[in-house]
């Protein structure tokens, strides 16, 4: 070629080749996750008995994931007496091996990197299975001899993922499916772009959020509201057409009514530059593995009609990228209610709590768990009875001291005997559980078989293919009739179901009340919102925003602001002075103090006549100082509402940090599960740090009880709560009974002598 020619040309094809290279160079870059074990099942420390063992859990992949590698990591220990040539451990995926570990005696420990194929690797939930062979030394092995063992730490277990995102289908049904996947280890933040401050729209937004985080199971997730398009994340669009379409590169067409539309991400950067992965069309950049979704009204009716579309999951979409939502038929709800709820004075079969016909094969059986929820109004008296009416089958020539056993909240609670060598069925075995082994919120009813052999022993041949159990999903759970009773503020109520807020699941009877709207203060309410929802099964149908006016005093209120910003009147209510922020600080962790007033006498006489909850608090010590609330906190406040009452439990929780992003952070952190379940009392003041935050709870206002109870329980709380009035009264009829005795039988000596 002619050099001359050589170096334009070369120049020109470099920087006409440059964007592909990009493009192709951003089409293999991975996202690297390391996601542990115990977010996706709850394994622990696991351990391996006998000649042969196994244990298997499901591994959830998501459908948006393009995966690369998947490595698992996990640590071992196995006796220090296994012959190596005759055991080991093997891996597998779906049914095929993975890998394959010599337990050696000369290291009884080891960690171990098992890739994992991709090729076995479906979308989807995958069958996950550790399983030994284990022999140790002489001719004849008991197969229960305490030599055979090898422990998996699973509680330390993980896995590496390294993957990237597949380009996002343009259409609505795919919500569920792709984008919200509960099966997804992690989400990442959703952001929000909504047209102004106005409550209608702030009650779409959280119909929209709720929608999100009731698509996704129990899994968290966070919300933030930004001012325009951010890179890297799936957006939620609400306002008129002219609006959500500024933000797309294919807009909505106005007057088309309430619509739902969805759309790759389109953004704009201020120099036009891609970035990588991104396309360019007009003036947009493009991000097809991330959506944009549109939720679209021209009046306020529309807006909302948009917006409960997106929040409602009984059915799915349609499979289109945009609809036209013409109108929405809500069946009425009950107070009360919500998903896996149940509600006193029903019967419930399994099947509707998701529970499907079980089979328990083989001696080594695993245990089968069904959780369920109870209110956490609900005052479960020690005196009544849970019915657990269960049908069963079970194999023939199995020993008699077969049976099943059944577990509430990890507390053995009866067994079923499997004690026919011919095999059996059970139409409708009654087990009858004490009311005070359950517990308010979420439950665990657990089926742990033990299946033995009729013929056991050593150098035997065992049989097992006989040791089959079926535990049928036309087993119920039958619930007496239970008083409801509670004791408030408890901020532990809200976060197991939204109590008071949720006595009426659509929270109807609830408000948010935001005294200064900003992206930060929206932001916390959307993530808080959304949580409560999701706890409960059932979006915020009614649930209204207050901004610019006072918030009505008949009504459950959810406060987010900051605290300087917050109206004096709710600042005291708090009962926390501005000078003594950091006041929840044990003193000492001491027992209850029962011993004031007639709680002696309850203790010692009617332990179960009242709630546990209603129990005096210990002391707290008060740290005073001149500092404010301090950055990285978040606070908590459970407050009576002015209007409350006995008969109508209004509520206040307030959510309230020193600066607008600690708000956010703060209500962002709420999501972590290892967050909630330290939240109780009233009070409590979160030290931001993720899973580690510091949680620091407190009872500080006085005690409030709401709820209708029957005269037992009524005649009970009485007397415990005037005890001093209740001994005078029962000294004053124990002597009136004794004087009346002593004259009559006066009077009949009397009568007796006259006659004499």
């Amino acid at each position: 070629m002619n050099k001359r020619l050589f170096f334009p040309t070369f120049f020109f094809l470099f920087f006409m080749c440059l964007p592909l290279g990009i493009l192709a160079g951003s089409a293999v870059e991975r996202t690297e996750l390391r996601v542990p074990l115990t977010s996706i099942a709850p394994v622990g420390v696991i351990d391996l008995k006998g000649l042969s063992s196994s244990y298997g859990l499901k591994l959830p992949i998501p459908e948006r994931w393009e995966i690369s590698s998947a490595v698992l990591n996990f640590d071992y220990v196995h006796s220090s007496t296994l012959i190596q040539e005759r055991s080991q451990l093997v891996v597998r995926v779906n049914g095929q091996p993975a890998a394959q570990i010599p337990l050696v005696p000369e290291t009884p420990q080891g960690a171990v990197q098992v890739p994992l194929s991709l090729a076995r690797l479906q979308p989807g939930y995958n069958d996950l299975e550790f399983s030994v062979a284990q022999l140790v030394p002489g001719d004849c092995v008991d197969p229960s001899s305490s030599d055979l063992w090898t422990t998996l730490l699973l509680d330390q277990a993980h896995i590496d993922f390294s993957f990237r995102l597949r380009s996002a289908p343009l259409s609505l049904a795919s919500l569920a499916d792709f984008f919200f996947d509960p099966r997804t280890a992690r989400h990442d933040e959703v952001i929000f772009l909504i047209q102004d401050y106005q409550p209608v729209t702030l009650q779409a937004a959280a119909l929209a959020a709720a929608g999100i985080a009731l698509r996704l199971d129990y899994q968290p997730i966070s919300f933030r509201l930004a001012t325009e398009p951010v890179a890297n994340h799936d957006h939620v669009v609400i306002g008129s057409s002219a609006f959500v379409s500024s933000f797309s590169f294919n807009g909505l067409n106005a007057g088309q009514g309430a619509q739902l539309a969805t759309r790759h991400l389109a953004y704009k950067t201020p120099d036009g530059s891609l970035l990588s992965g991104d396309e360019k069309t007009g003036d947009f950049i493009v991000d097809p593995t991330r959506i944009a979704i549109l939720v679209s009204g021209d009046n306020n009716d529309e807006l909302l009609r948009a917006a409960t579309a997106l929040a409602m999951i009984t059915y799915p979409l349609p499979r289109a990228a945009e609809a036209s939502i013409q109108q929405i038929d809500i069946p009425e709800l009950l107070p009360h209610t919500g998903r896996f709820i149940l509600q006193p004075g029903h019967e419930y079969q399994l099947a509707s709590l998701g529970f499907s016909h079980h089979n328990f094969s083989g001696a080594k059986a695993g245990a089968k768990e069904q959780t369920f929820r109870l209110g956490s109004d609900l005052l479960l008296k020690p005196q009544k009875k849970v019915e657990l009416k269960l049908k069963l089958a079970y194999g023939s020539k199995m020993r008699e001291d077969s049976a099943l056993n059944i577990f509430l909240n990890d507390i053995f609670v009866g067994a079923i005997p499997l004690d026919d060598d011919r095999g059996g069925q059970y139409s409708g075995y009654t087990l009858n559980i004490p009311a005070y082994v359950f517990k308010n919120g979420f439950n665990t009813l657990s089926f742990a078989p033990a299946l033995t052999p009729l013929v056991t022993g050593k150098c035997t041949l065992i049989q097992e293919r006989n040791l089959q159990l079926t535990v049928y999903a036309e087993s119920s759970i039958n619930l007496p009739s239970f008083d409801r009773f509670v004791e408030l503020p408890s901020l532990s109520a809200i976060f197991q179901d939204g109590y008071p807020f949720h006595i009426w699941p659509d929270m109807r009877d609830s408000q948010v009340f935001l005294p200064n709207p900003d992206l930060e203060s929206v932001g916390a309410a959307l993530n808080v919102v959304a949580m409560l929802a999701q706890k409960n099964g059932v979006p915020p149908l009614q649930l209204s925003f207050v901004t610019d006016i006072a918030p009505r005093l008949d009504r459950n209120t959810l406060v987010f602001g900051v605290w300087q910003e917050l109206p004096p009147d709710l600042r005291d209510a708090t009962r926390i002075q501005e000078k003594t922020p950091h006041l929840m600080t044990r003193f000492w962790e001491g027992t209850t103090n029962t011993q004031q007033g007639g709680a002696w006498l309850q203790e010692r006489f009617f332990p179960h006549t009242v709630p546990r909850s209603t129990v005096s608090a210990p002391e707290y010590t008060w740290l005073h100082h001149t500092q404010d609330l301090g950055s990285g906190t978040l606070l908590l406040a459970g407050v009576p509402s002015p209007d409350t009452s006995p008969a109508h439990p209004f509520m206040t929780m307030i959510v309230t940090a020193p600066t607008r992003q600690d708000l956010l952070t703060g209500s962002t952190n709420l999501w972590e599960p290892a967050v909630q379940g330290r939240i109780a009392g009233d009070t409590a003041l979160i030290l931001v740090q993720g899973s580690e935050s510091a949680v620091w709870p407190a009872t500080i206002q006085p005690r409030l009880y709401s709820g209708e109870v029957t005269a037992d329980f009524g005649i009970s709380a009485w007397l415990m709560s005037h005890p001093w009035k209740a001994l005078t009264a029962f000294i004053i009829v124990i002597s009136g009974l004794t004087l009346s005795a002593m004259m009559l039988l006066r009077r009949l000596r009397r009568n007796r002598l006259d006659h004499e």
